[in-house]
């Protein structure tokens, strides 16, 4: 699975899997005919919101990349004809404004904005916290991304212990940890590679700003995952020590992310709260991220604390 994540905030920089700038996109000239139907103005007057706004009969609501906007990822939904009844799993095919999965569906195909061979996705009411149980997915989370045009139902997981379905690894989506497909590029992927998106980095890798690192050749690069108890047998190497991932102190921290690390410089600080914690009825986790109040005086596993933020750049869309 792949997105910007909303505006992120102070924290590791994770560049969304759905939304990925760049990476194997077209340059936003679709050729199917029904792209050459819609302009702009079309486009806007059929407006919509995936889960929630209906389209006329025969049409879906489809995530699309807007003309003149970064081909990397969705920015705009509108209404387009249903082209086929591919379900969710099923390999599909899609283009700029359209793709051959049934109502309710996407074809991701690697990230958000990318055409040609996908899967499809099930699309969702990004606040109704039932809305994945409703179409059929109990276990699925509805994860709103890119400033809520792709809401998408998501598995949850743990990047030190994921149980992914195959071909797919666990990463940060913008609230929690789901499962998606890597989508690194040439060159891209492995410990110390460029990145500029989260899932440029292969399964158990994390896309962290170059100032953070020991050795980084680009703005961003990619560092393994660590466990703050060490029973991985310490992963880092050299001076890259395990920098905890969210904020140890934070009442709101899901419990089971105070073992998450990242290798980075010692002094380094990647802390990420999520907004507090819906009522209890709700399947939906936080969508919002906030920086938390400067780090703790006491020092870290990793060091001691700093200002020295891994920090991601503001607007990057995470799929």
């Amino acid at each position: 699975m792949t997105i910007r994540p909303r505006p992120t905030f102070p924290a590791l920089a994770l560049l969304s899997a759905l939304m990925i700038p760049g990476l194997g996109c077209s340059n936003g000239e679709g050729s199917n005919a029904t792209d050459a139907l819609h302009t702009d103005a079309s486009e806007d007057v059929n407006a919509c919101v995936p889960g929630v706004m209906e389209c006329d009969a025969g049409m879906k609501c489809q995530p699309y990349v807007r003309a003149g906007g970064d081909p990397c990822c969705v920015n705009a939904d509108t209404c387009v004809p249903i082209e086929g009844n591919k379900q969710v799993g099923e390999a599909c095919e899609r283009h700029r404004l359209g793709d051959d999965c049934g109502k309710d569906l996407f074809c991701f195909a690697g990230t958000s904005g990318k055409e040609g061979p996908g899967v499809c996705r099930q699309l969702c009411d990004g606040v109704n916290p039932d809305s994945c149980a409703d179409k059929g997915l109990p276990e699925a989370t509805c994860i709103s991304f890119n400033q809520g045009k792709l809401p998408m139902c998501e598995i949850e997981c743990h990047p030190l212990r994921p149980a992914c379905p195959a071909g797919q690894g666990c990463y940060w989506s913008g609230a929690q940890y789901t499962c998606t497909s890597p989508d690194p590029g040439p060159g891209e992927g492995d410990d110390g590679a460029a990145c500029h998106t989260i899932q440029s980095c292969n399964p158990g890798l994390i896309c962290a700003l170059a100032q953070v690192l020991e050795d980084c050749p680009s703005e961003m690069c990619c560092s393994p995952y660590c466990d703050l108890a060490g029973l991985d047998g310490n992963v880092c190497t050299g001076a890259e020590v395990c920098t905890p991932l969210h904020d140890l102190d934070a009442l709101d921290t899901d419990p089971l992310w105070l073992d998450i690390g990242v290798c980075s410089l010692p002094g380094s600080t990647a802390f990420r709260r999520a907004a507090p914690p819906r009522p209890p009825s709700s399947r939906l986790r936080p969508v919002e991220e906030h920086l938390t109040r400067p780090p703790p005086s006491r020092a870290t596993a990793s060091g001691p604390a700093s200002s020295d933020r891994l920090v991601s750049r503001e607007g990057i869309p995470l799929r």
